[in-house]
């Protein structure tokens, strides 16, 4: 199954999120090995990003 492209201009544009803000998210994905990154929405906009990291032991 093809992955779906997120189109970040229109992103942008509308508001939802500014370049900053996702170009920080996307460092968020990067950086988990194991976790969650969860985003806030709320009247179409994020308004918290959570990161919850897991460390494996062995």
């Amino acid at each position: 199954m093809p992955q779906p492209v997120l189109d970040t201009e229109k992103v942008i544009a509308k508001g939802i999120i500014s370049a900053q803000n996702l170009a920080r998210i996307l460092e968020y994905l990067q950086d988990v090995d194991y976790g969650t990154v969860t985003l806030v929405i709320q009247d179409k906009k994020v308004i918290r990003v959570e990161k919850t990291v897991k460390i494996k032991l062995c």
